[in-house]
């Protein structure tokens, strides 16, 4: 499938049986504990953490529209997050629709959602807000969350930022804790002037 989607984007044909044998009868084998498995051919899926593993992704991914217009979608490297504004509470929400027809067109690709690593959240700022919609995905449920890690940033349902200044506070922290230098002992020796 994904090369078919090469060629209808015009990768060049020389390229196309390199591309080919690169994906298909992949041999694997699995080092545990010093004892080495026997090697199966794999012919399913791109490799992980090889260098045309994003590429390939979005090529297969590239294809997709939403079905309806007042749903929008943003595609990232292994990511696509779908959108749907509202103009008032009396409105309903399209997106169970739009999860149906992404579920469709997965399947079609021989692809598969995972629900466990999908997540939904709502913008809202009445007073009294409604109730936000559920979604499913093939008859299980998307966990609802205040706030969403896209692309390494944290952004919260109420569009503040505590948490992700929280979490590069402990990633800085982290680093300096384990830093070769004592930052500590670096501002001791620092030479201080007076007045």
């Amino acid at each position: 499938m994904v090369i078919q989607k090469f060629i209808q984007l015009g990768l060049r044909s020389s390229i196309v049986p390199w591309i080919t044998n690169f994906l298909s009868s992949r041999l694997q084998s699995v080092r545990y504990d010093g004892v080495l498995s026997s090697w199966e051919t794999v012919d399913a899926g791109v490799a992980q953490g090889t260098k045309i593993g994003p590429t390939a992704f979005l090529v297969m991914i590239n294809d997709f529209v939403t079905n309806l217009p007042e749903v929008s979608h943003f595609k990232y490297v292994d990511d696509m997050t779908l959108t749907q504004p509202f103009k008032n509470s009396d409105q309903t929400s399209s997106m169970q629709n739009e999860l149906d027809h992404l579920q469709q067109w997965t399947t079609f690709n021989n692809m598969r959602l995972n629900p466990s690593k999908c997540q939904s959240m709502n913008f809202c700022f009445q007073r009294s807000p409604p109730v936000a919609p559920s979604f499913n995905i093939d008859g299980s449920f998307i966990n609802q969350t205040d706030c969403l890690k896209i692309l390494g940033v944290h952004v919260q349902s109420n569009l503040k930022w505590d948490t992700q200044i929280d979490q590069m506070c402990k990633s800085v922290n982290l680093k300096l804790q384990f830093s070769p230098i004592n930052v500590s002992a670096v501002l001791h020796v620092l030479p201080l002037k007076t007045c």
